[in-house]
């Protein structure tokens, strides 16, 4: 749990870093994960069973499906390391 339980911690924490890049990533159902916690939104599955969570086969959340919780230095990390894959796939020259 973000903040060992501490509320307002917690409601710091995710105004400060919530719409960080490293916390975003790209799913049919936002919507209908926004508010629930990480394992839900990673084990997440659709009415027919299938995954639509962070496990929905997507390489941009695969670091996220072998997650066991979400902290904000993951999500510092994360933001880190799509910037420099993004600064790589998109040069400037």
């Amino acid at each position: 749990m973000i903040a060992n339980g501490d509320e307002d911690k917690a409601r710091e924490y995710r105004d400060r870093h919530a719409h960080q890049l490293g916390n975003l990533t790209v799913t049919g159902y936002n919507s209908k994960l926004g508010n629930k916690s990480f394992e839900d939104k990673r084990d997440r599955k659709d009415t027919r069973g299938k995954l639509v969570g962070y496990k929905n086969g997507l390489f941009l959340n695969e670091v996220l499906r072998q997650r066991e919780g979400w902290t904000v230095a993951d999500i510092q990390n994360r933001t880190k390391q799509l910037v420099e894959s993004a600064m790589q796939l998109f040069t400037l020259d």
